[in-house]
């Protein structure tokens, strides 16, 4: 992979990071939409359309890139050197964070002041809750994510096993979309978005095996027009069909999605990748971040269904632009970056 490729995949991270922000805004349960009305209807769909649709994407692109990363030259031999590197860019940050929104949790609901203005969780303060905190991310519940990676990561031989045919590996790739879904969706201890994230990252890995070649390719502003357009037309499916779609036809449409976005993205030929940094800390502190913007503009302005539709882009737009600044700033002390951002 070449610094072209990197740098589409960590624009790619950023534009993603703030979809998944999107995705944990809770606009509905803060403003009260009447849907008999057409206005409410309309400003509902503005932001809806962001929040339900279009951040489809998301979650599998982050587990199908971290896939792809993780195992390109990768070689059972690398396991422990891998997993030395995933405790310091995965691990430390996914302690620090969880750690992080506790301590402001723990803040915001002891002072009667914070609490009326920032959105908070109720904790209590003693050693065990410290540790539930930092290890189960009680109070961080986007670092799922993170703690599914650690995991995947520790038993990365398997997917290594697995990938090494390529048409067994696809089979478990169906296995997890079309099989493993019902048996997790029906189960008390597996949540509910382990096939697909195994389903994602498998498919990184076995992208990372026999299909590299295809990030050589370099795309123009024609392809990327074509990209783009086809884009919309298969978001306007989702969007249409998306409840009466069944998985069968629903992840590949998804992955159809993703490789319309990069090639749409691929076509810009940008060079910079400080994208990626600033996107783990948009990710990593939208539950301080984007929650509290999002809670003082509910105060601070009527409660209106255009006001809602307003909320929604600016506290995507303002948390975005905080997240950035913080990375600006703790870009200058490597120590800190690091514990913050893994990187």
């Amino acid at each position: 992979m070449d610094r072209q490729t990197f740098a589409n995949f960590d624009l790619l991270s950023f534009y993603m990071a703030i979809l998944v922000v999107s995705i944990h805004l809770s606009i509905a349960s803060f403003y009260d939409f009447d849907f008999s009305s057409s206005a409410d209807r309309v400003c509902f769909f503005c932001f809806n359309v962001v929040k339900d649709t279009i951040s489809l994407v998301c979650v599998p692109f982050f587990f199908l890139k971290s896939g792809i990363l993780f195992f390109r030259n990768f070689k059972l031999g690398d396991y422990f050197p891998k997993i030395k590197r995933r405790f310091f860019s995965l691990f430390i940050p996914y302690c620090i964070w969880n750690m992080l929104c506790y301590l402001f949790d723990l803040l915001v609901c002891n002072f009667p002041l914070t609490s009326k203005y920032i959105v908070g969780r109720s904790v209590s303060f003693g050693f065990e809750d410290f540790l539930r905190a930092v290890l189960l991310y009680e109070n961080n519940l986007v670092n799922w994510f993170l703690l599914t990676l650690i995991f995947f990561a520790l038993f990365s031989p398997v997917f290594l096993a697995l990938a090494k045919n390529k048409y067994i590996g696809i089979a478990f790739v169906l296995l997890a979309f079309y099989g493993f879904e019902n048996i997790c969706e029906s189960s008390a201890w597996i949540p509910p978005y382990v096939s697909s994230a195994f389903g994602f990252y498998l498919l990184g890995a076995l992208i990372a095996r026999y299909g590299m070649g295809f990030f050589s390719l370099r795309f123009d502003a024609v392809w990327g027009r074509a990209a783009w357009v086809m884009l919309v037309l298969l978001y306007a499916l989702l969007f249409a069909y998306k409840s009466e779609l069944n998985t069968l036809v629903y992840y590949p449409i998804i992955f159809a999605c993703l490789v319309c976005i990069w090639v749409g993205v691929s076509s810009l030929n940008v060079k910079s990748r400080w994208f990626y940094g600033a996107s783990f800390i948009i990710y990593e502190s939208q539950v301080i971040v984007a929650a509290s913007v999002m809670k003082l503009i509910y105060i601070l302005f009527p409660h209106t269904c255009y006001f809602a539709v307003a909320n929604f882009y600016a506290t995507l737009a303002i948390s975005t632009v905080l997240s950035v600044a913080l990375y600006a700033a703790i870009k200058k002390y490597p120590l800190l970056r690091a514990l913050l951002n893994g990187r």
